[in-house]
């Protein structure tokens, strides 16, 4: 018997299907925020094995994980398996020991490969919201992203990693995603947030904050923009980059940007508040 799961991904409905009792309610709880009932625009078999076979890596300069707009391809030790774009299915063989993390693997680089067929670009930041706003925080990686989410007090964590940027009547918005970030932390509401501000951050000596311009703004948001599909010949394909630019331009422009500066123990006052 054939147990089904279909979860909103990036506004996308996916169904999940899989012989396996365990792993069907694993996936129900772990993404109760994020299950749907309608009609699914894919469908992914999941088959649990005991044991994995050989890692044939799928190429594409010897990658686990190969995505363009035709397909995604995963090959790693605990999963391995192929969607197809053109009939909007595929399956997957994972790890029946290690469900949980496996499925977790699949499942951001699936989102990921959706997101970027949709009005949305992904992001490497963390985010937290207050009074029903979005304050990116966002840096290459060992800037301190998870490290500040944990710092601030009285504002919920929407996720420590990725954030998922869309547009809604001219205004910036970030969108919860169905996945677990670094800390395995997932945010327990399906929401969409205007952002408020969006800092980049430095570790220093000293905690303080000064503004920075749209210009350089964008030129750093684009530095941490997560790369969705590829085409033939490796690049991101032009409508997808396009249509990523127009949304990043659009957040430096409607979005006040700080360069914060902060030490593993101190941040600027204020970093919070709306005025």
């Amino acid at each position: 018997m054939n147990h089904k799961v279909v979860i909103d991904t990036a506004g996308v409905f996916v169904s999940f299907q899989t012989r396996d009792v365990s792993l069907a309610e694993l996936l129900r709880m772990t993404y109760a925020p994020f299950l749907c009932h309608y009609d699914p625009d894919y469908k992914i078999e999941i088959n649990t094995l005991p044991a994995m076979p050989t890692v044939e890596k799928p190429g594409h300069n010897a990658m686990p994980a190969f995505l363009t707009d035709d397909h995604l391809q995963i090959a790693n030790p605990h999963v391995q398996g192929l969607v197809r774009d053109s009939d909007r299915s595929g399956s997957i063989d994972m790890s029946a020991d290690n469900a949980k993390e496996s499925f977790g693997l699949f499942f951001r680089l699936l989102f990921i490969w959706l997101a970027g067929k949709q009005d949305c670009t992904l992001i490497h930041a963390s985010a937290l919201v207050k009074n029903g706003r979005a304050y990116l925080f966002t840096g290459p990686s060992g800037s301190g992203k998870t490290t500040i989410a944990n710092m601030i007090d009285n504002a919920r964590i929407i996720h420590d990693d990725h954030q998922l940027l869309t547009v809604q009547e001219g205004r910036p918005r970030i969108k919860t995603l169905p996945y677990m970030g670094r800390d395995d932390f997932l945010y327990q509401d399906q929401a969409c947030f205007p952002v408020e501000k969006v800092f980049f951050l430095h570790q220093d000596s000293r905690a303080y904050l000064e503004p920075t311009s749209s210009a350089r703004a964008l030129s750093r948001i684009l530095t941490v923009r997560i790369q969705d599909t590829d085409g033939p010949d490796g690049t991101c394909a032009s409508e997808h980059l396009k249509n990523s630019l127009a949304r990043c331009t659009q957040l430096v422009k409607a979005t006040r940007c700080y360069d914060l500066h902060f030490t593993r123990t101190k941040l600027p006052l204020g970093i919070m508040e709306t005025a």
